[in-house]
This record gives structure tokens, C-alpha cells and sequence, in this order.
């Protein structure tokens, strides 16, 4: 049953109107898939030896490379052929990716492995996506919001008004 509060129903279709006139985004269900095996803590790379591969991209950032985490990673693989690709920053943008994926689809691998925080992550995701699908773009991979004046509400606070 739609919600009438104006709220956002994160399981619909349209954009519609709640109560006041509100307006209430309906979006197409989404989903997204995640690694059925996430390992972690001390001897969680010995896990790797069972991977069965053998072309593998390792992506990361440069000071984790540095550490000799890819030499790590490397050294418990069956794969005859590991690429790293460790140029990942902060927050990285389209061009990062887009090289990437051209080491993507140098090397096809059987797998991607990414070692590193939430912007490592972040990229080898988006790089495995436009490595699968490249006749997707970023513009078709973003949601349009509503118009941001659209949901705020003022409440005036000098005493001419309520």
C-alpha cells in the first residue's frame, strides 16, 4: 500500500504525490552482487590458494603496493599471470577507472582482487562493471535526484512570521 506521508518508498516505480502535495520517489527495485566469499583477519590471504584462476588482477593504492601486499597476494595464488593495478586515490574519478579497465581488458582476468579500503573497493567495482558492460556509461549508472528546493521546508524564525 503507497505510503501518504510523503515519504520515500524505497520499493516502487514512480515519482508521486503524498499528502501536501509531496512528492514521494518511486524507483525500480536494485540490487547488487557481492563476492560470495569476503575473508578477513590474520592468514586471510592463505585463503587465495584455493582460488581457481588463472589470470588475476590485484587492485589497490600505491602505499599498499609499497607494503608488499601485492607480493603477498601474488605468492599465495595458483594464477600464472597477476597484474596489479595500484594506482587507486581517494575518491576516484571516471578517468581512474576507465584505466582500469583498459588493464581489465588487457589482461582478462578470471578474477579481480581488491585490497584496500572503501575507495580501492569502490573502483574495482566500477572497474569489473565497465570491464563486463562497456556500452555503459557513467551518466546511465546514476539516479537523478529530485530537485534538492523541491524538499527542503522553511521554517522562518524573526517574529513576523509563524
Amino acid at each position: 500500500m503507497p505510503a501518504v506521508d510523503g515519504s520515500i518508498d524505497l520499493a516502487g516505480g514512480d515519482v508521486q504525490g503524498g499528502e501536501q502535495g509531496l512528492a514521494r520517489r518511486r524507483t525500480p527495485p536494485q540490487w547488487f552482487r557481492v563476492p560470495s566469499n569476503t575473508y578477513f583477519n590474520e592468514g586471510a590471504l592463505d585463503n587465495l590458494r584455493d582460488l581457481d584462476c588463472q589470470t588475476v588482477v590485484v587492485v589497490t593504492d600505491a602505499l599498499t603496493e609499497e607494503r608488499g601486499v601485492a607480493d603477498q597476494i601474488r605468492s599465495k595464488l595458483r594464477a600464472q599471470h597477476v597484474q596489479v593495478f595500484s594506482e587507486v586515490t581517494p575518491e576516484p574519478d571516471e578517468a581512474l577507472i576507465r584505466r582500469g579497465v583498459a588493464v581489465l581488458q588487457r589482461a582478462e582476468p578470471d578474477a579481480v582482487i581488491a585490497v584496500g579500503g572503501g575507495s580501492v573497493l569502490d573502483a574495482a567495482k566500477a572497474m569489473r562493471l565497465f570491464y563486463e558492460h562497456p556500452e555503459m556509461n557513467l551518466e546511465e549508472l546514476t539516479m537523478p535526484f529530485l530537485d534538492p528546493r523541491k524538499r527542503v521546508a522553511e521554517f522562518p524564525t524573526d517574529h513576523h512570521r509563524v
